[in-house]
């Protein structure tokens, strides 16, 4: 009952010994050898297996469950969640892509799909959900490079435990022919984007209003206290502490709007 309701999988031994199953076989015909001659008990009474000359009529499986037999494939289902990852990571650092975003939400929810068809761990998640808020804190946290390394290992643990099960060597993933190279490349991506985003943290502002405190310009009219000064190829409004005569330098010191506060440049020292 657990085998249906829960996706509990047990090796074929174990199986065997707990009336799971009634037999093991190599092949098909391994099978009906040893079904041959088998007594069932069916609706209506007990009947006897005749299945050594039996025809053979094969029924393919339909779209669906090919679809879904794919999904059942812990290689399949671990390179989907990372593939998530990577689509919603991408949409989160550069808003307004949608592609990435909405390919990563699609591969996720296969993903999830594939892990309601297999049996997995909660342990090697969580690992998985660790090394992400490991990857977002490095944004944050001075820590050179150590909760990167960490979430790098999170995710190389959780995928090999999100579907360890020593006596079902088929329901593992593929660890070095496809969990690594997969986390490798996640974790270049992220990384570059680290980088980026943190230097653009640490470069000063270029653009906007903030950069135009402590820039010099030239009062066009008086300003008793509000005139016009230019200033970066552009005239301004601005609105001065002390009276300036046209023409002198100014300084701005504040920045209300459209409107800047400006005072009377101060005389460069003669070692500057």
């Amino acid at each position: 009952m657990k085998a249906v309701r829960e996706s509990v999988a047990i090796a074929q031994d174990e199986a065997l010994e707990l009336g799971v199953i009634d037999l093991v076989a190599r092949d098909r015909e391994e099978l009906f050898a040893k079904s041959e001659g088998r007594k069932l008990k069916v609706a209506g009474g007990e009947r006897v297996l005749h299945v050594v000359n039996a025809r053979l009529h094969e029924i393919p499986m339909s779209w669906a469950n090919r679809f879904l037999d794919a999904l059942a494939s812990p290689d399949v289902a671990i390179l989907l969640i990372l593939a998530g990852i990577f689509g919603l990571y991408t949409e989160f650092t550069n808003p307004g892509l949608v592609f990435p975003g909405v390919a990563g939400a699609i591969c996720l929810v296969l993903g999830m799909v594939a892990l309601q068809i297999l049996p997995f761990s909660w342990y090697g998640l969580l690992l998985f959900l660790v090394g992400i808020g490991c990857f977002v804190a490095e944004l944050f946290v001075t820590s050179y490079g150590a909760l990167f390394a960490v979430g790098v290992v999170c995710f190389l643990l959780g995928g090999s435990m999100l579907f360890e099960m020593p006596e079902l060597s088929d329901l593992r993933v593929s660890f070095w022919s496809v969990l690594v190279p997969a986390v490798t490349g996640l974790s270049l991506f992220m990384g570059l984007v680290l980088f980026a985003v943190g230097r653009s943290f640490r470069r000063p502002q270029i653009a906007g209003t903030g950069e135009l405190l402590g820039m010099q310009g030239k009062a066009i009219t008086a300003l008793a206290p509000e005139g016009t000064v230019f200033l970066r190829g552009e005239y301004w409004n601005a609105h001065a502490e002390e009276p300036v005569a046209a023409g002198e330098r100014v300084e701005v010191t504040a920045v209300d709007g459209l409107l800047l506060r400006v005072r009377r440049a101060r005389p460069a020292s003669p070692g500057a």
